[in-house]
């Protein structure tokens, strides 16, 4: 939309003639959606911020305009702005999601291994050979 069009359909809109904006929107871009013009000026609304350094401000108009979550809208903002947004840093692969199994696995092993270990030094099996024998008692009565 050139600028000319996008200021008759911001007078028409001031002027309180939203039925004539929305027809000439829909002549000069062919979208029937209701919603489209009020996008359409939110989003040359968020360009002209985004031009004078007013990001936030910005962020809003564009939520309002498309009714959608702060995370989206700063994601389409970044996208007008024609910067990138960074990419979120990998999860390490122990503690991501698809790797917490691993972790699991991992602690249950460990934990059966010193159960074991706890088990066969503390409690003696039944057969145990090992067990100190205590020493002859002597009888008196020999003497």
């Amino acid at each position: 939309m050139r600028a000319e069009e996008e200021e008759r359909l911001r007078k028409l809109v001031a002027a309180g003639e939203q039925v004539n904006a929305e027809r000439l929107y829909q002549e000069l871009t062919g979208d029937p959606s209701e919603s489209g013009l009020r996008q359409a000026l939110a989003v040359s609304d968020v360009r002209r911020l985004l031009a004078s350094g007013q990001r936030i401000e910005a962020i809003k108009i564009y939520r309002e305009a498309f009714a959608c979550s702060l995370i989206e809208a700063q994601k389409e903002v970044q996208a007008l702005a024609g910067k990138r947004p960074t990419p979120p840093s990998p999860a390490h692969p122990l503690t991501s999601g698809k790797g917490m199994p691993l972790v699991i696995l991992v602690a249950c092993l460990a934990l059966m291994i010193i159960a074991a270990l706890a088990l066969r030094l503390f409690v003696p099996d039944e057969g145990d050979d090992t067990a100190p024998i205590p020493p002859p008692v002597q009888s008196e009565q020999a003497e």
